[in-house]
């Protein structure tokens, strides 16, 4: 029986000589890590958010491993369906991850040009059905109103639902961030890491003036810690408060600073705010995503709207009707309402 040979009685391999499959494989890696590091560091230069980085790293180590030994140009959807519907998830987490890999393979054809179609174009997208998010009414807001039991319970709910605020944005405000006399807050790097100026109305400023009396440091947190003053609030406490409010006050789902912010949009829109100013409040680039996610309305905002913009055609007469004229006057004065109105006309006043 032939013995082993030992290591240092094996044949040596010429300098360089390296197993062709070898070789390849690490080609093939090295060409995926060299693009997948590549494409992070442009979403950093274009100054995504770091949790949106985050979910791209994720996604596309996920699709990188499965695929690390399978060369970029003979990737097909076939390949990005297997990788999209292969785990057990949500649709709607489907739907984001095939949002990744169009963002990345689309930048490897226009920008590095080692493919000439995009992979993920022939794959099937996800369907899922588009959920309701909750949007408090102004009388639903006015209802936690009436629930709150200290000042800074009241500045904390209408701060939130008049300037749309996101959780972050709204935790980070320093004194020096609050203009109040100019009804302005500052948001410094909020999603996306932008800043813009929010609006807040009268009612927001008289609370605010009482709110922040002798507080005269401007680096001072507008919701500091009662425990630790150079500390703000924290997000426990905000979430019990606004929780809290809701269901003291009736209301059929949980209140979070996000539901505050959907019922904001839904007050602008069914006052008949543009969507480009909504949008500017909100911190949306584009107003797709003020229109289609949120501000959901029902039936009661409905037919408030539909009074509003479409009661001159429905009292319109063939002819001249002082008393409509009349009645029309006292609603702009607020001695009428216009359900009043219509009733008169409707009547035959």
């Amino acid at each position: 029986m032939a013995r082993a040979r030992s290591n240092d009685e094996r044949k040596p391999h010429r300098p360089g000589a390296v197993r062709p499959r070898i070789l390849r494989a690490r080609t093939v890696q090295t060409e995926w890590l060299d693009l997948f590091h590549e494409y992070l560091a442009r979403l950093r230069s274009l100054e995504y958010s770091p949790v949106t980085i985050a979910n791209y790293r994720l996604c596309l180590q996920r699709f990188i491993k499965a695929h690390q030994d399978i060369q970029l140009s003979t990737l097909t959807p076939e390949h990005i369906e297997r990788f999209i519907y292969g785990r057990p998830v949500s649709a709607r987490t489907k739907g984001q991850e095939l949002k990744y890999l169009q963002a990345f393979f689309s930048w490897v054809v226009k920008h590095k040009r080692l493919l000439k179609k995009n992979p993920v174009e022939g794959a099937e997208r996800p369907r899922w059905k588009e959920r309701i998010r909750p949007a408090p009414s102004f009388e639903d807001f006015l209802a936690m109103r009436r629930q709150c039991k200290t000042l800074e319970e009241a500045v904390l709910l209408e701060v939130y639902y008049w300037t749309a605020l996101r959780y972050r944005e709204a935790q980070s405000l320093r004194l020096r961030h609050v203009d109040v006399e100019n009804r302005e807050i500052r948001v410094v790097k909020g999603k996306g890491d932008k800043d813009r100026i929010v609006i807040f109305p009268h009612r927001v400023q008289v609370l605010l003036r009482e709110f922040l009396a002798g507080r005269q440091d401007p680096d001072e947190w507008l919701f500091r810690s009662p425990r630790y003053g150079h500390q703000h609030r924290g997000r426990a406490w905000v979430k019990e408060v606004l929780a809290r409010l809701g269901r003291d006050a009736g209301l059929p789902y949980k209140v979070t600073p996000h539901v505050l912010r959907h019922g904001w949009v839904r007050m602008a829109k069914t006052s008949g705010m543009p969507l480009e100013m909504a949008a500017k409040q909100l911190g949306h680039n584009k107003i797709e995503v003020t229109s289609r996610l949120y501000g959901q309305v029902d039936a009661s905002d409905l037919k408030a709207a539909y009074d509003r913009f479409l009661a001159p055609v429905d009292v319109k007469t063939d002819g001249p009707n002082p008393l409509h004229d009349k009645l029309k006057a006292l609603v702009e004065n607020g001695v009428l309402t216009m359900d009043e109105f219509l009733e008169i006309v409707r009547r035959g006043g």
